[in-house]
């Protein structure tokens, strides 16, 4: 993903995520401006929702420790153990959760589990419930 992201930066932040999302296997769901940013620390694991308003619709982004959920217009898109990720529409490069603030231009990849080598918990529902109450969200 690295060497996509450094071939295509000359071209502009928008090639070098989209060159991103095409080595993952995934794509580019939504594009914006941070709106707002919630964290909590509960029991050493950061707990929130980061909130992006695009052109006509807002995209909401569940974590806890990393992206969870993703809902466009309240319709979920992506669920962990899918990949979700955070990308700077400025500079192309991937955005940590710690990274993102408020005012932010960015674009959320979303890479479908299918697409991911995931080990055997990743399969076993009763493993999500803790990750359920945590967020909030089934």
């Amino acid at each position: 993903m690295g060497r996509a992201i450094l071939a295509n930066r000359a071209k502009g932040p928008l090639p070098a995520i989209e060159a991103a999302a095409e080595v993952l296997g995934g794509a580019i769901v939504f594009t914006g401006k941070v709106a707002a940013v919630s964290l909590e620390t509960t029991g050493g694991f950061d707990v929130g929702t980061v909130v992006v308003q695009g052109e006509r619709q807002l995209a909401e982004l569940t974590f806890w420790n990393e992206y969870i959920t993703l809902e466009v217009d309240s319709e979920r898109q992506g669920t962990f153990p899918d990949l979700l990720a955070t990308m700077d529409l400025i500079t192309g490069l991937p955005l940590s959760l710690a990274e993102v603030q408020e005012g932010q231009e960015i674009a959320i990849l979303h890479v479908h589990r299918d697409e991911l080598i995931l080990g055997s918990g990743m399969k076993d529902p009763a493993l999500f419930h803790v990750v359920e109450k945590a967020t909030g969200k089934k």
